[in-house]
């Protein structure tokens, strides 16, 4: 009998292979953050490769020279070639100790050109003639993964494992979606003993791959699941059918929710639609005296939209807002827009107005995330305007954090200038964020110049952190032979925190 995809065995699966073609189901089903859940399909490819290259390392027969070669033609991506050297390999060597592993990377070649029959019957060989073989759990996840495209059902429910449920499932959606329809709505009934992660995966999968038909399940989902988890995804699934006729149910479900990580996903279906009405919704929900949390979220989505009127809506609203956690996000929301009236607002916040320090210095940060060197001189006739601390210090990070020459010459002279010696110091911080050998050398011709010890103090420890070798020779040099004992003393501080060999060596010439 073949190896049929129902068969017991496939819970045997690879754990190397199931984690990688769990992923593409996850990934599949649209969850919203993956964190540790496994590869990308395109990093799956690269550690078959990895392991592949593990396999041809040892020994240098003409047969595994032979294989060496098939190797060199799978990282080239020559998959017609690479199949028809594994496959002459096999022809030529059937019952060498690699002969297994030739069949799997004969399949493997084979499914990357498309021809999914041939892998099928390449794969059933494998198992057939060497059923012990260490490669025998990745033919049997393969098959999984091709199953629709060579006419397989894949029934989920006659594997007992939830993970391989999951893989399964996918490639049920694939063949028949009604029918994978109808197993979503058994795995979500209250007496279900599936996993929240398969249930996640399976309203995922329904959202991507159901259909217009899936409207109505993923209704009752949104309406009706016990798990926010499992409402939430049905909630992005609506959102992204960019259909009128859901706009009117996601409000009811909207004012009916009680859980502020669905209302959140309800905004976000919002933003995904082009409908004046979603789109009024955000608007509303904005403006409201409700939830902080729910105007800011939905503030950020008006700010994603990138349409005039949002910039015209967000500009009224800043002008009649006075909580300055919702003005914060009116002021994110312009950094991410390009309509120059955006940006010319976030210039007059921060030059002051009526503005708490707070939010100036927030519109600050903002306007230094955009190159250009009208912004430098924006920045610095700021600086020079306002004696406030906060208000200078949020200048000169901004300044760090544009990566333009002329930001570094503004922050440079203020440095060498100025009777503030904190403020130099800070200067001298926002320099390191530049990290080249341009910037050590400004630094090393300012330690050699100056005089006042705390701001020695604070380019030593700029020397410190930058990441240049220059830096460190130089931080050696004044621990060595500075004329100040202090200096010496700060070098020889840092130095010790430094993992360098060199710098570890003359700690120890020091002691002796």
């Amino acid at each position: 009998m073949p190896h049929g995809l129902l068969k017991n065995g496939f819970t045997r699966l690879g754990q190397r292979r199931l984690s990688a073609l769990l992923l593409l189901a996850l990934t599949a089903a649209g969850l919203f953050s993956l964190p540790g859940r496994g590869r990308t399909a395109r990093a799956f490819d690269n550690n078959d490769l990895a392991r592949l290259n593990r396999f041809v390392q040892s020994g240098d027969s003409p047969a595994m020279q032979v294989f060496r070669q098939g190797r060199d033609l799978i990282e080239r991506e020559d998959w017609a070639a690479a199949a028809a050297k594994f496959e002459g390999y096999v022809a030529q060597y059937p019952k060498s100790k690699e002969a297994d592993a030739a069949l799997y990377w004969l399949a493997y070649a084979r499914k990357k050109q498309g021809k999914f029959q041939a892998a099928e019957e390449t794969l059933e060989r494998l198992a057939k003639e060497f059923p012990r073989s260490s490669w025998v759990d990745d033919a049997r996840a393969m098959q999984v993964e091709i199953a629709p495209q060579v006419g397989k059902r894949v029934d989920p429910e006659g594997l007992g494992d939830d993970e391989l449920k999951m893989v399964a499932l996918q490639s049920l959606f694939e063949s028949d979606p009604a029918r994978a329809s109808a197993y979503v709505a058994e795995i979500l009934k209250p007496d279900s003993k599936a996993s929240p992660e398969l249930k996640e995966t399976a309203v995922g999968l329904l959202g991507r791959q159901g259909g217009p038909e899936a409207v109505r399940m993923l209704l009752d989902i949104a309406r009706t699941q016990p798990d926010p988890e499992l409402r939430s995804i049905a909630v992005n699934r609506l959102g992204q059918t960019n259909d009128e006729a859901v706009i009117d149910e996601l409000m009811k479900i909207y004012e009916a929710e009680r859980d502020g990580d669905v209302k959140g996903q309800v905004l976000n279906a919002f933003s995904q639609m082009n409908s004046p009405r979603a789109y009024a919704k955000l608007l509303e929900v904005a403006r409201g005296g409700g939830d902080s949390e729910l105007r800011q979220m939905a503030i950020h989505r008006l700010g994603q939209r990138h349409e005039a009127q949002a910039v015209d809506d967000l500009m009224r609203l800043l002008a009649s807002e006075r909580d300055d956690d919702i003005r914060a996000s009116i002021l994110h929301a312009f950094s991410q827009l390009n309509d120059p009236r955006a940006q010319a607002r976030l210039l007059e916040v921060a030059r002051g107005g009526d503005y708490s320090v707070e939010l100036r210095a927030q519109a600050i940060h903002w306007v230094g995330q955009r190159s250009g060197g009208a912004n430098v001189d924006e920045l610095m006739s700021i600086y020079r305007a306002d004696r406030n601390d906060e208000i200078r210090g949020a200048v000169l990070h901004a300044l760090s954090q544009t990566r333009d020459p002329r930001a570094r010459a503004a922050l440079l002279e203020v440095a060498r200038g100025g009777d503030d010696p904190d403020v130099r110091v800070q200067a001298i911080h926002a320099l390191t964020q530049f990290n080249d050998d341009a910037a050590v050398e400004d630094l090393v011709k300012l330690y050699d110049g100056e005089r006042d010890e705390d701001v020695k103090g604070g380019i030593l420890q700029a020397f410190s952190q930058l990441k240049q070798e220059r830096a460190l020779l130089k931080l050696m040099d004044v621990a060595r032979a500075d004329p100040s004992r202090e200096m010496r003393k700060q070098a020889i501080h840092l130095l010790g925190q430094s993992h360098d060999p060199r710098a570890l060596k003359l700690l120890q010439d020091l002691l002796r």
